[in-house]
């Protein structure tokens, strides 16, 4: 017999969060940000560096959802005038 009392549960997929699936472009038109201002918290470290296990020059940016998430948030604490270090 099922127990009606029960909490539903949710598992979450940690794989999703961190696979890179994003170009720069999309990842442009998702957070609403533009390239300078995503260049900067590159170069500032604001934001984690989406290279990671690429070498060497002409390499590409693929962003996670969850680089994502922290590019939103990062963009929403300077649109708040939020001091970012």
């Amino acid at each position: 017999m099922a127990d009606h009392n029960a909490k539903p549960t949710m598992t979450i997929d940690e794989d999703f969060f961190q696979e890179p699936r994003f170009r720069p472009p999309q990842v442009l038109k998702i957070c609403r940000v533009d390239r300078d201002n995503l260049l900067d918290w590159h170069r500032r470290e604001l934001i984690p560096d989406a290279r990671a296990g690429t070498k060497g020059r002409g390499h590409r940016r693929l962003y996670s959802v969850r680089d994502a998430i922290y590019i939103n948030t990062v963009r929403i604490l300077a649109e708040a005038d939020a001091p970012l270090q």
